[in-house]
């Protein structure tokens, strides 16, 4: 299936629904965030709106290897 951009203020309804449909089908998820301070509050905060996703965080300070799930 194509690629689909959704770009939208937080709403943890919206995000939690994309998500899990997403899921739901077999697909991945992508979520773009634009601050390394508070990465891994959003991370946990995702991680909670939707328990079945893998989530792993990844930003362009950290060392090679040394991402975490």
């Amino acid at each position: 299936m194509a690629i689909q951009t959704v770009v939208a203020n937080w709403d943890e309804k919206l995000i939690q629904s994309a998500i899990e449909q997403e899921l739901d089908r077999g697909g991945q998820v992508y979520f773009v965030h634009n601050r390394i301070d508070t990465i891994w509050e959003i991370a946990a905060k995702i991680q909670t709106m939707a328990p079945k996703a893998r989530v792993a965080v990844g930003h362009g300070q950290m060392g090679e290897g040394s991402w975490k799930k």
